[in-house]
Formats: structure tokens, sequence, C-alpha cells
């Protein structure tokens, strides 16, 4: 009798154990996804992206998706590998590099930094992802050239992706595309100044 009480311990204890096991997070990284960097890039002026603000909503490790008008979804298992706010300034920076032939782009926290010639400042001000209406960013952004003689540039930037991908690597697929919109239209404005 003592065996068969003890076997069914052991399978109560495994079966309580494997229930209240969490499930397993899946991690996600904006990843810099283009041809790799033009030759020469570190002889150009570098740029310093000094920050990219993002609503508090989201500035969080979850990813943050809007569910209807009124209702926000934060997943505990679809987190950023890095956060947000490291990981945009990284994606910008690179696309910025690719497209403005005579400037090097790098975010703040880059140890490859040695006197810049301009400063960029980028605030989020919405950043929403729904699976009706895809991913919108709302960014305002400042140039700041080093320089005194040169004059700062800015502008209001709104990039909307659809989602094209199912589930949440659809978000994040989006939400890359919306970030090189945003270079994209930085890009042309300081290259026609």
């Amino acid at each position: 009798m003592w065996r068969p009480a003890r076997g069914i311990l052991a399978m109560a204890s495994y079966i309580l154990l494997t229930a209240c096991a969490s499930p397993r997070e899946h991690l996600y990284s904006l990843e810099d996804v283009s041809p790799a960097m033009p030759v020469g890039v570190s002889d150009r002026a570098t740029v310093v992206i000094e920050r990219v603000s993002l609503p508090e909503v989201v500035d969080r490790p979850q990813l943050v998706v809007r569910e209807g008008t009124y209702d926000i979804r934060i997943s505990e298992q679809e987190r950023w590998a890095t956060p947000l706010k490291e990981s945009l300034p990284r994606l910008l920076a690179a696309e910025l590099t690719r497209r403005i032939g005579d400037r090097r782009f790098v975010p703040a926290a880059s140890a490859a930094i040695n006197k810049p010639s301009a400063r960029l400042f980028i605030d989020v001000s919405n950043l929403d992802m729904a699976r009706t209406t895809g991913v919108r960013v709302l960014a305002h952004w400042v140039y700041r050239p080093v320089s005194r003689d040169m004059v700062p540039v800015e502008g209001d930037t709104v990039a909307h992706t659809q989602i094209t991908v199912d589930g949440y690597p659809g978000y994040v697929d989006a939400l890359q595309r919306a970030g090189i919109a945003i270079a994209d239209d930085i890009a042309a404005r300081l290259e026609a100044k």
C-alpha cells in the first residue's frame, strides 16, 4: 500500500507543478535587416541620436497592443529582448546612415562617438499597434548642428504601416517598417536643407 500512495503523491506533485508553470516567453527585437553599411562610414561626420522618448504606456518590456477603441492589452509572455528606448535608436541610426551619404548616425549609448557634428532628438508622442488599423507612430524630431552657424532642422513625422504577418511577429514587423518610414522622412528633410 505504501508504494501506490507514493506514486499517487508523485503524480499529483507533477500535475501541480506543470499546471502552475507559466507559459514560455517570446522575445522580439527590431533587427537591422537591411544590407551591410556602406564602406567609409567611419570617415563621415557623426550625428548622435540623443534620445528617443516614448509614451509611458509602451515604454515597458511587454508588447502593448490596442484591442478596440479603449482596450489595451499588455502580454506578459510577449516581450522586447531589449527595451524599445535602446532598439529604436539603433534601428533609426542604421537606416539614417544608409540614407544620408555624408553623415554617420549613432545612438547616444554607442561607444563609437567622437566629436559629434550634430545631435538628433526624437519625441514619439504616439505609438499605437492594433490588428485592425496597423501600427501608427507620431514623432517630432529636432536635428541640432553643434556649430552655432547652422540652423536646427525640425519636423513632425507620421508613419503608418499595415500588419501583414499573423500574431505578435506581425506587430513587430509593422513597427520596424514604421521606424524605417520615419528614417526615410527625416533623411529626405535633412538632405533637402
